[in-house]
């Protein structure tokens, strides 16, 4: 209920009924959107992260094996101070880890918000376009302004004379 309030304050109740659209449904139709090249990046990148997670946790424990292997010669409370401290020193080397792995994807989704907000040459061109106007009214401007100055440099020389 607590999740649900907050929803309905954004969106609103609706009472329509969940049916099956098809078009939802329909593997032929979102295909596109699976295989398309930012899902495939996407997983690409989990499963990265996920191995060099896995082979963090891996080498901190081969590091330890000696440790682990010994650990039934511990009493209960020195087993479990060990236990503790290997889970420890092994949390903090995956953390580290996801802390490199969060500074590389930052870094690479920034570069590509870069690259997505670029302009290619014929958006730039579009846009002075844009931003000039039409030609033949800019001449038409200048036309007029010519004229005017002409006319004002003429009153100005009889009030002079």
């Amino acid at each position: 209920l607590a999740a649900a309030v907050p929803h309905w304050a954004q969106h609103g109740f609706r009472l329509q009924t969940l049916g099956n659209n098809s078009g939802r449904s329909s593997l032929a139709s979102r295909l596109g959107s699976i295989l398309s090249i930012g899902s495939v990046m996407r997983t690409a990148s989990g499963l990265i992260k996920l191995a060099v997670v896995l082979g963090i946790a891996g080498w901190a424990l081969w590091n330890e094996r000696h440790a682990l292997l010994s650990l039934g010669a511990y009493e209960t409370a020195g087993l479990a101070a060990r236990m503790s401290e290997l889970l420890l020193t092994t949390l903090l080397k995956i953390t580290a880890g996801l802390l490199v792995l969060g500074a590389i994807d930052y870094g690479y989704q920034w570069w590509r918000l870069e690259q997505s907000l670029r302009m290619t040459d014929e958006e730039l061109r579009e846009e002075l376009r844009e931003d000039e106007g039409d030609r033949r009214l800019a001449a038409k401007r200048r036309e007029l302004h010519r004229q005017n100055l002409a006319r004002d440099a003429q009153v100005t020389h009889r009030v002079v004379n």
